[in-house]
């Protein structure tokens, strides 16, 4: 915390996060907000939702995303060499990975604090911007959870045209509340696409009848 309050960043100590001690929260060199706790509390499930396994902090629900944990986090900066450096040597990360460019400059890098490949990255932002983020990852139990995360399960029968828009509307589903719609919407898709590709079958099947049949080619050689 001396070192954080040391860089000269602003920084400012919170008490109000539900289930996390103090805070402290203060910016890397190109704005984005860190926040750094020591305290926190375990999640106790509630009866209903008790786990079998004592290794598990609930039992499995049968809808939704099975988020285990925050994965890691990408953030865009407009030079990433200081950024990193913070990173590293204030925060006390490890770097992994990094883009060096022929020229020299350093495009992009990975830092860990774990045992994992990266909790945190660097990525150059071409716009010259200051303190946007690129994305944040989550970590799941199982590829089925993968699926329902990415829709990908709803709309792998509709083919190419299914794999982008699936996706989009059950991400408009979730964020107007209206999950639970989600089988619906998707099973009426579902049955719209059966019944033209059984449209389409008949038809192929009608054209080939009119043609006649196909008589054998023999060649003479």
């Amino acid at each position: 915390m001396k070192e954080a309050e040391a860089t000269g960043l602003p920084g400012r100590w919170v008490e109000d996060e539900p289930g996390i001690g103090p805070l402290y929260v203060t910016s890397d060199p190109d704005g984005h907000e860190l926040v750094l706790y020591w305290e926190s509390e375990w999640y106790e499930a509630p009866p209903e939702l008790a786990p079998g396994l004592k290794n598990q902090p609930q039992a499995k629900p049968a809808h939704g995303v099975g988020v285990r944990r925050l994965d890691h986090v990408n953030f865009l900066a407009s030079d990433v060499a200081p950024n990193a450096a913070f990173t590293r040597e204030v925060l006390g990360a490890r770097p992994t990975e990094q883009i060096v460019l022929d020229t020299g400059r350093l495009a992009a890098q990975w830092l860990t604090f774990t045992n994992k490949s990266h909790d945190i990255v660097y990525t150059e932002d071409w716009s010259g911007s200051r303190g946007r983020p690129h994305h944040i990852a989550f970590a799941t139990d199982t590829r089925e959870d993968v699926l329902r995360a990415t829709a990908v399960g709803w709309t792998s029968g509709m083919g190419r045209f299914g794999a982008v828009f699936g996706p989009w509307l059950g991400g408009r589903l979730v964020a107007n509340e209206a999950q639970d719609w989600g089988f619906t919407v998707f099973a009426v898709t579902a049955l719209f696409a059966t019944v033209m590709i059984g449209l389409t079958g008949l038809r192929s099947v009608r054209g080939t009848s009119r043609s006649g049949p196909v008589r054998p080619v023999s060649t003479v050689g």
